[in-house]
């Protein structure tokens, strides 16, 4: 599989079990950054490694493919929000993980993504973090756990996209499900693009970007990794 020439694409991934993680670990470890191998050391809990381990391997992956840049040249450095940028490239990436799966949004321009399992019972999150608009949205949803989901994914979304993370509240601006999905902040009208969508059962993802990217999204797993990685190594050999 090679990545189409097209300014925004997004990706979702399923991460394997622990089983097939061992079996390519090895093989993928010298791939990743000097920061993801040493935030790794710290982190017991076999999940939360393989979700950071995949995470950078395959943002990086992906920007080697879209750029030609080797992997030693990929290097990342952060905003003064803590978001992370490609250091002198055009290109912007953002990625987000959750449960089994990690979603990467690669652009020309600013974007931002995000990826949250559907989960019940979590209206009082809602309560204390939404708008007052989209509290009123939860209390007439038929399906509250699912309208609480696109609410939080969409909104987390567009934090990345702004580059603000968490230092912007939550309530200081309200998505609306229109002709087309919106975001007022402060009241008025932001000029970027929300796509939605579902792939899994138990999954959503939401990216904000410059442009309309609902048809831009791909499904890839561990096979796009190995014939990746391998003919990165062929052709450094």
């Amino acid at each position: 599989m090679t990545i189409e020439e097209k300014s925004t694409e997004i990706f979702q991934f399923e991460i394997p079990g622990q089983d097939e993680f061992e079996a390519s670990k090895e093989a993928f470890y010298p791939f990743l950054s000097e920061l993801t191998k040493e935030k790794l050391e710290n982190i017991k809990n076999t999940s939360t490694y393989r979700q950071s381990f995949y995470a950078d391997l395959l943002t990086r992956t992906l920007i080697h493919q879209k750029t030609n840049l080797n992997f030693d040249e990929i290097q990342f450095v952060k905003g003064i929000k803590g978001k992370p940028r490609l250091e002198n490239e055009r290109l912007h990436f953002n990625y987000s993980h959750s449960g089994n799966q990690i979603a990467v949004i690669l652009s020309d321009k600013k974007c931002g993504i995000d990826i949250e399992k559907i989960q019940k019972n979590r209206l009082k999150v809602g309560e204390r973090y939404f708008s007052e608009e989209e509290k009123q949205q939860l209390t007439k949803a038929k399906d509250k756990d699912y309208r609480f989901a696109q609410l939080w994914t969409i909104k987390e979304a567009y934090l990345k996209y702004i580059g603000s993370g968490l230092s912007k509240s939550l309530k200081s601006f309200t998505v609306r499900f229109d002709d087309k999905i919106k975001i007022f902040d402060e009241n008025r009208l932001v000029g970027c693009h929300i796509a939605l969508w579902q792939n899994h059962p138990n999954y959503l993802i939401a990216a904000c970007s410059e442009e309309n990217s609902n048809d831009n999204l791909k499904i890839i797993d561990e096979t796009f990794l190995t014939e990746a990685l391998a003919k990165h190594g062929s052709q450094n050999l």
